[in-house]
C-alpha cells in the first residue's frame, strides 16, 4: 500500500516539474524577446 502511494506522489511531482520546466522555457523566451527589444529602443 504505501508503495503505491509512493509512485502516486512521484507521478505528480514528475507532472508538475513538467509543468514548470515548460513554464520556465515561456519565461526565458519572452524574457530574451523584451530584452531584444529594449537593446533595440536603446
Amino acid at each position: 500500500m504505501p508503495i503505491v502511494e509512493e509512485s502516486k506522489v512521484n507521478d505528480n511531482s514528475k507532472v508538475r516539474s513538467m509543468a514548470n520546466d515548460e513554464q520556465n522555457r515561456v519565461n526565458i523566451s519572452t524574457a530574451k524577446r523584451s530584452r531584444r527589444t529594449s537593446a533595440a529602443g536603446l
